[in-house]
């Protein structure tokens, strides 16, 4: 019974689940295996057609109001990222304000004092020196 719920609500789902960019469809079997936790061949499409989808359902739970897509696309490249590659993304040295939104990927755990590199960086760019520093972020020569 619980397949069938599931196979359903994926089917509904994935009657909104197009990119807006390039009309790209993700079937409700491409959206049962990222629920399921199976891998995907994850590409910039899916995760917009996914992110749209997921707004929809938004909407629906809030009687019409919900986030736009743009804040629910960020969401879903965040969980991309976590899901599949390992990393965290998130404004983990806390350089966002109003104007801008600052999403730093990170193994899981590192925190801003782990990366004095990129505070550096981001304060350089701030400062309009668009110069790339000696070096990687990390201070690695590579």
């Amino acid at each position: 019974m619980r397949d069938a719920v599931e196979g359903t609500t994926y089917r509904k789902m994935a009657e909104h689940a197009v990119d807006p960019r390039t009309e790209y469809r993700a079937s409700h079997q491409t959206l049962w295996k990222i629920g399921s936790g199976e891998a995907v061949k994850i590409q910039p499409r899916l995760v917009r057609a996914v992110a749209a989808a997921v707004a929809e359902v938004d909407k629906g739970r809030k009687g019409g109001e919900a986030s736009p897509v743009e804040v629910w696309l960020r969401r879903v490249q965040i969980a991309a990222a976590r899901q599949y590659i390992g990393l965290m993304a998130d404004d983990a040295i806390g350089a966002s304000n109003a104007g801008a939104a600052v999403v730093v990927a990170h193994v899981p755990g590192v925190t801003a004092a782990d990366m004095p590199r990129v505070q550096e960086l981001l304060r350089h760019w701030a400062a309009g020196d668009k110069r790339e520093l000696s070096g990687g972020v990390d201070g690695s020569e590579g």
